[in-house]
This record gives structure tokens, C-alpha cells and sequence, in this order.
């Protein structure tokens, strides 16, 4: 028998995800990311990436690699799972970590 949640239920497995999914760039290395999390069926979180400086670009790594999405802003969401594992809505894939890093134009 399954167990059914109502959205939002801190019980949900879906709920219950890690927030600390942010990785601070390397040294040497600027990025600035806003993370906005909601509780809808399921916990999300909305990514925002934008560069600190005028004129250049932002970059976009989740598990450590580009998700070769380079602009002057990079959006992204990604939605916990029933495994408690946070998931990309574009590419379905799992993500352990993200982080911006700025690039020239």
C-alpha cells in the first residue's frame, strides 16, 4: 500500500532534500547564485546565475561540470525526488552540487 502526501507535507520523501547543494567556486574564481527554494508536491529550487562584473558571461556546473549554458544569466530548476535526491528538470539528471563561475564574453 502506498502512502499518499499532501503537497507540502514535511514528511514527504520528496521534501526532505539537502539544501546545502551550493559549492563555492575555486580560488580565483567569482560567481554569484541565488537560490530560491518552494514547496509546491514537491520541494524545488530555483537557480539563478549572473556574473558580478559588466560585459561577461556566467557558466553554469552541476556535479562539477558545465552544463554548457554560458549568457549573461543562467536559470535552472531542479526538483527533489522520492529518493531525496535533487534532479535537473531540463536534462533528468542527478545533481549533487552547482555552481557559477563568471567567463568572459
Amino acid at each position: 500500500m502506498s502512502t499518499t502526501y499532501a503537497p507540502g507535507d514535511p514528511k514527504n520523501p520528496c521534501n526532505q532534500c539537502s539544501r546545502e547543494i551550493y559549492v563555492s567556486p575555486q580560488m580565483g574564481q567569482e560567481g554569484s547564485t541565488y537560490m530560491d527554494f518552494r514547496y509546491g508536491d514537491c520541494l524545488k529550487v530555483l537557480i539563478f546565475c549572473q556574473p558580478l562584473k559588466d560585459g561577461l558571461h556566467v557558466d553554469l556546473l552541476e556535479n562539477g561540470k558545465s552544463v554548457e549554458l554560458t549568457a549573461s544569466t543562467v536559470n535552472r530548476t531542479l526538483t527533489c525526488t522520492d529518493d531525496l535526491e535533487w534532479m535537473d528538470t531540463q536534462s533528468q539528471l542527478i545533481i549533487s552540487n552547482v555552481t557559477c563561475l563568471m567567463r568572459d564574453g
